[in-house]
C-alpha cells in the first residue's frame, strides 16, 4: 500500500466527495501504529482562502482534545508517496478514526437518549467556549451520534478543519438545517458563544419534537417548559 511523506501507510479508501478523498492510514512513525483517518484533498483547495485560514488555525485546534469532539492531529502538504517527490500541492490532514456502522439519526433515539446527546454536547460547547473557541456552525451535519460497543450514545462534534472546509458546501440557504446557524453568522457580524447557544437551542426543538412544527408556537412550548428536562438541562450549563 502507498505510504505518504514516509509516514502514513494506506490501509483502505473509504469514500471521496467535492473537497477530497478519505483513507484510513496508519501513522507508522508511531511506536503504538495508530489508525487514523486521512482526508487527501482535491488540487482546486490548495490555495483558497479556507485553506490559508486552516493553516493559521491548525496549531491551536491541534490542542483541542476532548471526548465529544473529533481531534485532528496532522495538517500538511503531501510531499512524497512511497518516498517519490510529488510536485502538485496537494493539502492533507488526518484525523481520529470513528466507527461509522453504528452511526444513528436523532429522531429514532429514546427521550432518555437524547438527554444524554444533549448533555455531551453542552459538555463539549462548554469546553470549546472554556477554550475561547466559537464553534459556530453547530448542526446535524456536523454532529456524529453513535453506540459504542456497551450500546451507549456517543456524540462528536466534527473537527474544526471539517468545519472550516465544508463551509460553503453546508451552510448556505438552499441546504436544510441553515436554520440552526445564527442570524449573526449569515450577516458576518462579530461571532461570539452566544451564536453556539442559539444554535443548540434549535437543536434542541428538533431532539424534542422530531423537527414537527405543529407543537405549537415557541411561546407555548415556554411556558409549559418550567419543569422539562431538556430546559432543566441547558440551564444546569
Amino acid at each position: 500500500m502507498h505510504v505518504i511523506n514516509g509516514r502514513y501507510k494506506i490501509i483502505d479508501t473509504l469514500y471521496s466527495d467535492s473537497v477530497g478523498t478519505i483513507y484510513r492510514v496508519n501513522d507508522i512513525s508511531s511506536s503504538d501504529d495508530i489508525t487514523l483517518r486521512l482526508k487527501l484533498l482535491v488540487k482546486s483547495y490548495s490555495h483558497i482562502d479556507r485553506v490559508i485560514n486552516i493553516v493559521k488555525s491548525f496549531s491551536q485546534w491541534k490542542t483541542i482534545k476532548h471526548p465529544y469532539i473529533d481531534r485532528v492531529y496532522d495538517f500538511d502538504i503531501v510531499d512524497t508517496i512511497d518516498g517519490k517527490e510529488i510536485v502538485k500541492d496537494r493539502f492533507f490532514y488526518t484525523f481520529e478514526d470513528r466507527d461509522y456502522e453504528q452511526v444513528i439519526e436523532y429522531y429514532d433515539l429514546k427521550d432518555d437518549e437524547k438527554l444524554s446527546a444533549i448533555s455531551q454536547l453542552c459538555k463539549a460547547l462548554a469546553y470549546l467556549h472554556s477554550r475561547g473557541f466559537v464553534h459556530g456552525n453547530l448542526d446535524f451535519r456536523t454532529i456524529v451520534i453513535s453506540r459504542d460497543i456497551n450500546g451507549d450514545i456517543c456524540v462528536k462534534l466534527k473537527n474544526m478543519v471539517f468545519l472550516e472546509l465544508y463551509h460553503d458546501v453546508y451552510f448556505n440557504t438552499g441546504n436544510n438545517f441553515v436554520e440552526t446557524v445564527a442570524p449573526e453568522i449569515f450577516f458576518n457580524e462579530n461571532i461570539t458563544k452566544e451564536a453556539d447557544v442559539y444554535s443548540l437551542g434549535i437543536l434542541m426543538y428538533y431532539f424534542k419534537y422530531k423537527g414537527v412544527r405543529h407543537q405549537g408556537s415557541v411561546d407555548d412550548i415556554n411556558r409549559r417548559s418550567d419543569d422539562d428536562p431538556f430546559v432543566k438541562l441547558v440551564k444546569k450549563y
